[in-house]
């Protein structure tokens, strides 16, 4: 029996950010791409069968001024939320926050999925650089997914990543543009549960 959805609101100084959750398990918070886009776009309802996964609505997107607090954003929900393990798969602009977060709290996620993306490019947060994963290394079990016909993130950039992070794997959707979930969702769901599944093993609900 699955929970029904929910909505979850998580204060960040004046901020409130959304987060609308569905399924059980472990939970998979999930940043959006950007800019502007609702975060439900990016809902995969076969993963929700054994992953709890936070949908989250981030309060800005772009290079001007907003990864660090994006990525401070995201961390205060993945506190706020609790949950071990924890897993964060980020699309678009999304996959940015995500590996910028494996960064600069390292040890915190138990694995990234980096989803249609490209390296982070040099910036700074909180002060700190950060970098290409080949500069400051991702030392995240990393799953990264990318479509052979997308034309925002296309599969050289997630080759790039895949050269950049040891240890990580690379799947390609050999029919998909930027929305593999969509285009072909029960492989996605597949893969992103089968890895979530090695660092977790399987999650049996009661009920």
């Amino acid at each position: 029996m699955r929970r029904p959805g929910r909505t979850h609101e998580v204060r960040v100084g004046e901020l409130t950010l959304i987060c609308h959750v569905h399924g059980r398990g472990p939970l998979c918070v999930v940043h959006p791409g950007g800019p502007g886009p609702h975060g439900e776009y990016l809902r995969i309802p076969l993963a929700e069968r054994e992953l709890t996964m936070a949908y989250l609505e981030p309060a800005g997107s772009g290079w001007s001024g907003t990864l660090g607090t994006d990525v401070e954003h995201l961390h205060t929900v993945i506190e706020r939320l609790g949950g071990d393990p924890v897993f964060v798969l980020g699309h678009g602009h999304g996959g940015l926050v995500a590996q910028s977060y494996a960064m600069t709290h390292p040890g915190r996620p138990a694995g990234l999925i980096l989803y249609g993306t490209t390296p982070v490019a040099v910036r700074a947060v909180n002060g700190r650089p950060v970098g290409t994963a080949r500069n400051r290394p991702i030392r995240t079990p990393t799953l990264i997914l990318a479509g052979a016909h997308d034309d925002v993130a296309p599969p050289d950039a997630a080759g790039e990543l895949h050269a950049g992070i040891t240890g990580s794997r690379l799947a390609v959707f050999e029919r998909s543009g930027h929305l593999a979930h969509v285009e072909e969702a029960e492989r996605f769901a597949h893969l992103l549960i089968e890895f979530t599944r090695r660092i977790s093993g399987p999650y049996r609900a009661a009920g």
